[in-house]
């Protein structure tokens, strides 16, 4: 499976505020497929504070990994 798997949400994230979580799998950030933490640092670093950018992620389920997508507002933290 390609993508970063995210480990960590901080609280009042941007991330928590899209509703990432723990084991969500980021596949596409801005158009822009996400292989590895470095993919997802060079989109982001192009993306300032205030921005609002469209993320693709999985989430594992009990029939498999499903898609599902949700909107991050960048903050400055």
């Amino acid at each position: 499976m390609n993508g970063v798997e995210v480990l960590d949400v901080a609280p009042d994230s941007a991330a928590e505020t899209a509703g990432l979580h723990i084991g969500h799998v980021i596949t596409v950030v801005g158009g822009r497929h996400i292989r590895s933490t470095e993919d997802l640092a060079d989109v982001l670093a192009q993306n300032g504070p205030g921005t609002r950018i469209n993320v693709a992620y999985l989430f594992k389920t009990n029939l498999g990994w499903m898609p599902s997508q949700t909107v991050v507002v960048l903050t400055n933290r």
